[in-house]
């Protein structure tokens, strides 16, 4: 079981996270659905990794099995360099879906993975208002989540993830029902928050936009059944300005990158270089709304 503290013998430079020759196949309903078709991806310490692809490709099914919640029909997913064989407790996961407790307030909800380990009260209640602080929810502490924003949710289910310091972060399209505004926002807080507490990022996305503005990395998967199809090195320059990511030099060429990357796989026919991308799934081309 991954949740022991790295190897012994002091830094090592083999990748964080590995997945070696990895197959995956569902069965549902007495048929099989592969999904998975050897996979091979190497992650580092650190790194802020975006995964894109068409829908249903098994882009959360990568997450899913780093974090021990399903496993490889073959291949192996290494942590830390052991094989992942149960629960990841290095891992915070999260997902698409408002995941706090309804009969929680905000800060009962934060406190709630410190409260699992049998962390002291003060201690507890210091860290989650440490937190709630930095995403601006000062003065909601007593708030039930229903009262608050969906914007609001999503940063409470951040902080509830990150209050107790897993090595590793595992999003799984985790702005994608917010609006345009709220998501620039999140993404702002996401990068503050990854810099400066040096954790390692697994972001799945539809969005490009997202993907270039928020990753080092941007793993293209074909459609199923998925194998990576390329990884795309972001050279955007950090510290990152996610309201004007559009103007930071090396935007559009990245962007246009990806999008021919993605374009065959949608069945759509790649667009011509030269005009501005806007924010938008992959979905939907290029130009998509959210």
């Amino acid at each position: 079981m991954i949740g022991h503290a790295p190897p012994a013998g002091g830094v090592t430079t083999a990748p964080l996270i590995q997945f070696e020759h990895v197959f995956k196949t569902f069965v549902a309903d007495r048929r099989s659905v592969p999904t998975l078709d050897d996979v091979n991806l190497s992650i580092n310490a650190d790194e802020f990794l975006a995964i894109i692809g068409p829908s249903g490709c098994g882009k959360s099914t990568l997450l899913r099995l780093l974090a021990g919640f399903t496993y490889p029909t073959a291949g192996t997913v290494y942590c830390y360099e052991q094989p992942v064989t149960a629960i990841n407790t290095r891992v915070g996961f999260v997902s698409q879906e408002n995941d706090l407790f309804p009969w929680m307030t905000l800060l009962h909800n934060v406190e709630y993975p410190l409260l699992a380990r049998h962390v002291p009260s003060k201690e507890r209640t210091e860290r989650a208002r440490a937190l709630i602080d930095l995403v601006g929810l000062t003065g909601f502490e007593s708030s039930y989540p229903h009262q608050l924003s969906g914007g609001m949710q999503k940063r409470a289910s951040l902080i509830r993830t990150i209050i107790y310091e897993p090595a590793i972060i595992l999003m799984d399209e985790p702005f994608g029902p917010l609006d345009a505004q709220t998501r620039l926002i999140l993404q702002n807080e996401l990068l503050n928050i990854w810099s400066s507490r040096h954790m390692t990022v697994l972001f799945v996305t539809h969005d490009l936009v997202e993907a270039i503005a928020l990753s080092d990395r941007v793993v293209v998967m074909t459609k199923r059944p998925a194998h990576i199809k390329a990884i795309v090195d972001v050279p955007l320059q950090r510290p990152r300005d996610v309201f004007e990511i559009h103007d930071q030099q090396g935007f559009h060429e990245t962007h246009h990158h990806l999008w021919q990357l993605m374009s065959s796989e949608l069945g759509l026919q790649a667009p011509r270089a030269g005009g501005p991308p806007r924010q938008g799934s992959t979905d939907g081309g290029p130009n998509a709304r959210q």
